[in-house]
């Protein structure tokens, strides 16, 4: 999404881009906490060893880029079975074993060679998982860390790109992880952390800086970004712990949202009329608006309402039947999707919405297509965290649908030091172009880690 911004990388679906994948880091599915990445083979019956990092279980049990990982522990992979999260669920069986130690066997050079590869002993996960398992609170503390290690001197969390943009949406990412792990920027394991990430947002959310020139006039700022991840990221550390100048941030933030706002009551990717790829709105940057303004309006920060309304109808005529499309703009409206209507969903819970005809149908509709959050458009990562936050605030039967699913993904995502990796999907490799990717390991760590960590129950709207 935002690594998209300047390299106009963010597209109206069905518009390609030729920017390639940076070479340090290729598109491949990261394996879980076997410590290497890779892709299922053409007929799905095992994976194909991309990459080993250097101190993993990987590289402890001898495998090499190239291997072909064909059996584990003597079993060859199910023909309808998933290679990848097949993979995963061997790796979380074995590691709550004593001596945990998984027989991978491989290809390599035409002849099939079995590696034992050694796995540190994590425990068993609670039935409750992930609710009071200690197993995964371990988990989720070394993430935590892993997060807090990135923080930059300025309080930032950096995005490789999109400037002051990136850096904003990615620090409100990484201080909403830190205010859902329980902290706050006055207590906490973290609050030091959070606190400079909060500095950081009220000092720069809203602030472009210099917007670069595009060829033929076009508009290509990316403002609006800062101002809906910023502005809701300062509601919610408002609404954990009430402070004036964060008030006083989330009163000017709201000010520029509603002036910015388009005249068909959507927002753009920033103010300034179409944008190189010729369009204006569109939808899923509404909800973050939406859900900064209605978090200010809980602050106590004085919203009108005519932008408010106006915004809701056009959620409404980008909808129908309870799915949320992409925009209003012909071929687009309609084209319900599971991971925008979760966020408009929960823009309406934010805004108290909960009885308006929609907000139902949108719940039904996110709920059902939970399984697809994956092929979310340009970022999946950040329909996961839209879909994650709908299904918490529906309640325990909705939030154990969504994990369902999920929970793999969460799983196979995860490296070996606590940091999240971008999975690839039809979209990034028919483009050759993986926005969560290339926005950088802080923008899905933070995300997968908020997500999880929603169940604690410090964060809401």
């Amino acid at each position: 999404m935002l690594a998209a911004a300047l390299a106009l990388l963010l597209q109206v679906p069905g518009v390609q881009a030729p920017p390639r994948m940076p070479a340090q880091e290729p598109d491949d599915w990261n394996l879980g906490l076997l410590g290497a990445t890779g892709n299922p083979l053409p007929d799905g019956k095992g994976i194909r060893v991309a990459g080993v990092f250097p101190d993993g279980p990987a590289a402890a049990g001898g495998l090499q880029r190239g291997d072909e990982i064909v059996a584990l522990a003597g079993q060859p992979f199910p023909r309808r079975a998933d290679p990848v999260y097949y993979l995963v669920d061997a790796i979380e069986a074995v590691t709550g074993l004593k001596s945990p130690v998984l027989p991978v066997t491989v290809m390599r050079g035409g002849k099939p060679e079995t590696l034992k590869v050694p796995f540190p002993a994590l425990g068993k996960h609670a039935a409750t998982c992930p609710h009071k398992c200690e197993r995964c609170e371990r988990m989720v503390a070394q993430s935590l860390d892993w997060i807090v290690s990135q923080q930059q001197p300025d309080g930032s969390f950096a995005s490789n790109l999109g400037g002051k943009n990136g850096h904003v949406a990615v620090t409100s990412l990484s201080g909403l992880a830190l205010l859902a792990g329980g902290s706050t920027p006055s207590d906490g394991p973290h609050a030091s952390a959070l606190r400079r990430a909060v500095r950081y947002v009220i000092q720069t959310a809203g602030d472009e800086g210099t917007v670069p020139k595009g060829t033929g006039g076009a508009n290509w700022s990316q403002v609006n970004w800062s101002l809906g991840y910023g502005g809701a990221f300062l509601g919610l550390v408002h609404r954990r712990a009430p402070d004036a100048e964060v008030k006083a941030k989330l009163a000017a933030v709201a000010q520029a949202i509603v002036r910015n706002q388009e005249a068909s009551g959507g927002w753009a990717h920033g103010p300034g009329g179409p944008n190189a790829l010729n369009y204006v709105e569109l939808e899923i940057m509404s909800n973050w608006c939406l859900l900064a303004l209605g978090l200010a309006r809980q602050a106590g920060v004085e919203v009108p309402q005519a932008p408010i309304d106006r915004a809701v109808a056009y959620i409404e005529a980008c909808s129908s039947g309870g799915g949320v499309g992409y925009s209003t703009r012909q071929g687009q409206k309609g084209m319900g999707d599971p991971g925008r209507t979760a966020g408009a969903a929960v823009a309406f819970e934010a805004l108290y919405l909960e009885r308006h005809p929609m907000h139902e149908r949108m719940v039904k509709f996110a709920a059902r297509g939970f399984g697809d959050l994956y092929k979310g458009h340009v970022s999946p990562v950040m329909h996961y965290l839209a879909g994650g936050m709908m299904a918490h605030a529906a309640g325990a039967k909705t939030w154990a649908a969504f994990q369902e699913p999920f929970r793999r993904e969460f799983l196979a995502a995860r490296r070996p030091d606590g940091s999240f990796s971008a999975r690839p999907t039809a979209e990034t490799q028919k483009l050759h172009s993986n926005n969560d990717r290339q926005v950088g390991f802080a923008w899905t760590t933070a995300s997968y880690l908020a997500i999880q960590l929603l169940a604690r129950g410090h964060v809401g709207w």
